[in-house]
């Protein structure tokens, strides 16, 4: 099954469905392309399954999707199951552990489906750059790099009034509650139900019209390293144009805009103006061009609905900017729509940058930032020494410890002396909020919060501890045996292995638009 925007397989099967995938266990590095591991699936018949006494060397044998340096890669690993070979000896295999590591009694429970779950992840999940872990690691990275590629999602426009879509008050929730016969709300900008009823899209069209916002601290931030010649490109998500409000030339609108609109019919093109009116009054407008009018003689903004191709523009400008980026930043999305949620992967080997409300489970960046978009980019504003586009009213932050963070918080929250009563109900929100790391950093707002090895949490953020359970034993020991001798690069290593989404869950990101 073919995604026409991206022109990969779909990820229903195996992983994340980018155009390429980087490909990293802790033995080596290699590439793989989806549709052609898809293409060469061997039959069972002709496969042998790992612990198969014919052929003690299955897993030795490097297949045409695999470098020479004995790489596991996504191809090779697909024909691994599918001819049943058994996920406890390939993970042996790829985490290079003998079988009788006691490590392996955490995954006694684990089901085969769960294994190779966490199979397919480690192999297609970009590892982490162990160097880069501090803010001021981001803000020298910033300072020496000349081709940042930074690629921005719904988060960076909230500030601005623009409702997001998928947050509990966000357009797909009122959408579902205002015309329930819409089975998924997403459907709003499927291109073949907008040919049937294009009421829906055009009810809420008016809340992201553009003309009516101005631009958020994040979009001048990313207006400042365009200015100081460090911004190679700007790939937008985002249908609002607020980055031409501010006069940026190195954009690609990958999921086009509203400045203009085309019939449907016969392909008159007119402006953003001409169809305003109609728009701003939810109404559908329609083309006066066609004679006789049809039933699609109305005009469809030029912004990319499912079923329809991304713009050329990304395509080319991609290809140009992939070996010449030298620093990533990703901020406010989720990275749920292909083909630009491949971009992370694309340039796998650079540094990564992630500006967030919320973690991203499907990507290793070296460098997590949670919280408001707009306090986090005008602290690197400040700390860059950028302060032409700083709001008056914004304050430099500090520094807090997890330790003091969590103590302030338990003292705040707990009277001297409490009841039984008072026991029970700071029990009770101790159960969700303290395990939100964000609810810790204090409401003044002049405070965030140091995650070791590599994450920061701001005012705003919703980042959940982690159940670190499964994760123990996927650290590749070639992996550790590599790190830093120092106790201080100890503490900040990375795991080799994150928690696999499971594959409903890749499969439903994988056809998300906005």
């Amino acid at each position: 099954m073919e995604d026409r925007r991206d022109g990969s397989v779909e990820a229903s099967k195996i992983g994340d469905g980018s155009p390429v995938t980087q490909v990293r266990t802790g033995i080596s590095v290699t590439e793989t392309s989806p549709r052609r591991m898809a293409d060469d699936q061997p039959s069972s018949s002709s496969a042998l399954p790992v612990g198969d006494t014919s052929d003690d060397n299955n897993l030795e044998e490097s297949s045409e999707d695999s470098s020479d340096d004995d790489a596991m890669g996504v191809a090779h690993l697909y024909r691994l199951m599918t001819a049943g070979a058994n996920p406890r000896e390939v993970l042996c295999r790829v985490m290079d552990l003998p079988e009788n590591d006691p490590a392996l009694a955490e995954i006694s429970d684990c089901s085969d489906r769960d294994i190779w779950h966490l199979l397919f992840e480690t192999v297609s999940t970009r590892q982490k750059l162990r160097q880069y872990n501090t803010l001021q690691d981001a803000v020298e990275l910033i300072k020496k790099s000349k081709n940042i590629i930074v690629l921005t999602g719904a988060g960076i426009s909230v500030s601005c009034g623009i409702p997001d879509f998928r947050s509990p008050n966000g357009i797909y929730k009122r959408l579902k509650e205002e015309y329930p016969e819409l089975r998924d709300p997403s459907h709003m900008f499927n291109i073949h139900f907008f040919r049937s009823n294009p009421q829906p899209f055009f009810s809420f069209a008016k809340e992201l019209y553009p003309g009516r916002f101005q631009p958020s601290a994040t979009h001048k931030f990313i207006h400042a390293l365009e200015s100081n010649d460090k911004l190679l490109r700007n790939y937008t998500q985002n249908i609002d144009t607020l980055e031409e409000a501010l006069g940026m030339k190195k954009v690609v609108l990958c999921h086009g805009s509203f400045s203009k609109a085309t019939c449907l019919t016969c392909g008159h093109c007119v402006t953003a103006d001409h169809i305003r009116h109609d728009v701003l009054d939810g109404k559908i407008p329609k083309c006066l061009e066609c004679n006789p009018p049809l039933p699609h003689s109305l005009y469809k903004p030029n912004i990319v609905f499912f079923g329809e191709d991304l713009p050329q523009e990304y395509y080319e400008s991609i290809k140009k900017d992939k070996p010449a980026c030298d620093l990533l930043i990703v901020i406010g999305t989720s990275l749920k729509v292909h083909p630009v949620a491949s971009i992370p992967k694309m340039v796998a080997s650079v540094p990564q940058i992630l500006i967030n409300r919320e973690p991203i489970d499907n990507h290793n960046f070296d460098i997590e930032l949670f919280g408001n978009a707009d306090t986090i980019t005008q602290h690197l504003s400040y700390l860059l020494g950028w302060t032409g586009h700083i709001n008056d009213r914004f304050k430099p932050l500090s520094e807090i410890s997890k330790e003091e963070a969590r103590k302030a918080y338990w003292e705040s929250r707990n009277p001297d002396p409490m009841t039984p009563e008072d026991f029970d109900l700071v029990a009770l929100r101790e159960m969700y909020d303290s395990r939100n790391l964000g609810a810790w950093v204090p409401d003044t707002n002049d405070k965030y919060m140091f995650v070791p090895p590599s994450r920061y949490v701001f005012p705003g953020a919703m980042v959940m501890e982690k159940d670190e359970r499964k994760r123990g034993i996927f650290r590749s020991r070639k992996d550790s045996s590599s790190s830093s001798d120092s106790d201080a690069d100890e503490t900040r290593s990375e795991p080799a292995l994150p928690v696999c989404q499971s594959m409903h869950d890749v499969d439903s990101n994988h056809s998300t638009h906005f």
